[in-house]
This record gives C-alpha cells, sequence and structure tokens, in this order.
C-alpha cells in the first residue's frame, strides 16, 4: 500500500465530504479513492469514515487521524521542496587534473564562466604534464592525450587534436634531420591524438 496516497485521499476525502469530488480533485477514479481508504482503515484498524448514501463524515478515530495525516503530510511536502530546491543549484568541489599547455590554453576561461553560473561549486585545476592517478590523486575528472584510455575508468571523447612540428628553413638546413628524427621525436610524434576525459569509477 502506497500510505501517503492513501493520506492523501483521506485528507481529501474528508475536506469535500464526497468520494466523488475527492476523486476528481485528486485526480483519480472513485473506486481508486475508495481503494485508499479502505487500505488505510486496513493498516490501521480504524473504522475513519461514516459512509451513506448521500454524506460521508468522519467517525471520531477518524477526526484524531486526521490531524495526523495532515501533519505527515505537510512535513512530506516541505522534504520534497526542499529536496527539489538543492536539486536546482549545484554545490560541492571538482578536482580536475589536465597537462599545462590545455589547462592553460582551454580550460581557464571555461572554469571561470561554470564558477560564475554555479557560485557554490569550488573547481580545484591540477595542472601537470606529468600523468595523474585519478584514485590516488583523489581527483575527479581527468583530461588526457590517448588513444587508449585506462580500462578502469569511464571515458569520452571530447575533440580531435593534430600535433604539427614547425621549424625553420635554417634550422632543418643546419641539422641532419634523420638523426634528429631517431634522436628526439620517434616515439613522441602523433598524427591524430584524441583528447580524452576520464571519470574515476
Amino acid at each position: 500500500m502506497d500510505k501517503i496516497s492513501a493520506m492523501r485521499s483521506f485528507v481529501e476525502v474528508a475536506s469535500c465530504g464526497s468520494f466523488t469530488q475527492a476523486a476528481e480533485q485528486l485526480g483519480l477514479s472513485r473506486l481508486q479513492v475508495s481503494r485508499h481508504i479502505k487500505d488505510l482503515e486496513q493498516w490501521l484498524a480504524l473504522r475513519l469514515l461514516h459512509r451513506t448514501t448521500r454524506q460521508v463524515s468522519l467517525t471520531l478515530q477518524g477526526e484524531k487521524t486526521l490531524h495526523y495525516c495532515q501533519r505527515i503530510l505537510s512535513e512530506v511536502a516541505a522534504m520534497e521542496s526542499r529536496a527539489n530546491s538543492h536539486n536546482t543549484e549545484l554545490v560541492g568541489s571538482i578536482r580536475i587534473a589536465s597537462p599545462i599547455g590545455l589547462g592553460q590554453q582551454k580550460l581557464y576561461d571555461v572554469v571561470e564562466a561554470f564558477c560564475r553560473l554555479h557560485p557554490q561549486v569550488n573547481i580545484q585545476l591540477l595542472l601537470s604534464d606529468n600523468l595523474s592517478q585519478l584514485v590516488n590523486d583523489r581527483g575527479d575528472i581527468a583530461l588526457r592525450y590517448t588513444h587508449q584510455p585506462d580500462d578502469s575508468l569511464i571515458a569520452r571523447r571530447l575533440m580531435h587534436i593534430d600535433n604539427v612540428i614547425c621549424a625553420s628553413a635554417d634550422y632543418l638546413g643546419s641539422v641532419d634531420l634523420s638523426r634528429l628524427f631517431l634522436q628526439r621525436i620517434v616515439g613522441l610524434l602523433y598524427k591524430a591524438e584524441t583528447l580524452k576525459c576520464s571519470y574515476s569509477t
């Protein structure tokens, strides 16, 4: 039995003095309201209403029960109101780990705008080019340049990034490119990297 719905039906019947009118007010069928009252009476082991073909009135126990039901429903309404007000406002802290360059170029403005919209949210940016561990560093979100995110994390692609190596003609003419590529670029050059956003589990 849905006790809250049964209490609402009982309070409405007591207010209207009619099952039919109560059903109309609640958007229920008369049969549903009647069933609610019957279930409530069985649960409390009390007769709450005097029923005749023309009118409905409260018994002595029904009058006492009505006050309890009204108080309970008032508390339920207040609780729902408080919950709804909290759900509309973001509150809390978020720790975001990011490579330094990405954080400086992309995140500062985004975070600043987000905090203006949600002043109750505290965002901590953890900028480092070292690969942080979300669990160990107590991070909530980590931005990564990677093709293969950690299987233990939930990853979402945010954007596609192409890395381009640039140099002046004078510099390129002064070095042995084959040796330079072997020593410094192999392992660092990624033609089409994907930026991932990983959430700790």
